[in-house]
């Protein structure tokens, strides 16, 4: 099967498989940005043993973010263009999700966890998200958008 036809086939979902698809590529995301955030905050080698103390609130942390990332609305509608609105809406519903893990924080005991993993893991979190939508934007793009515009142009010889 060629790119074109999967990407095709994979065009052609309903809106709410792709928005269900996004949803799991994003927790993905999330979930390697707060790997990567408890990477660059601990030594090495107590990696692990951090990650076993803190990981009942990286949970909480990526479900709170999904949830804020739902209520921003960001897989209400198709996007078509890479512009301010998606910076903008992006920017707004990591900071939402990571404002509210925050607070949560702060009330409970259970979920515990650095103020440095928050803000990082909601930096890095906005930077994996914001390019995993463009790669998406581009690939869509340059292999269904151009290559049908291309199949509609004639040769004339002049």
């Amino acid at each position: 099967m060629s790119p074109y036809l999967l990407l095709k086939y994979l065009s052609n979902l309903p809106r709410s498989v792709k928005a269900g698809f996004l949803l799991v590529v994003d927790a993905v995301v999330l979930g390697f940005s707060i790997l990567l955030a408890f990477a660059v905050r601990f030594d090495p080698a107590s990696l692990v043993d951090q990650f076993r103390i803190f990981s009942v609130g990286a949970w909480v942390l990526v479900g709170v973010q999904l949830l804020a990332l739902l209520a921003g609305g960001l897989y209400r509608s198709v996007l078509r263009h890479a512009s301010s609105e998606l910076l903008g809406l992006l920017l707004r519903s990591v900071l939402l999700g990571a404002g509210l893990f925050a607070l949560l924080d702060l009330m409970l005991e259970e979920f515990r966890m650095p103020r440095s993993i928050i803000v990082m893991s909601a930096s890095f979190a906005f930077l994996g998200l914001l390019s995993i939508r463009l790669m998406i934007r581009w690939i869509v793009r340059q292999h269904i958008v151009e290559q049908q515009q291309h199949e509609k142009l004639r040769r004339v010889v002049i």
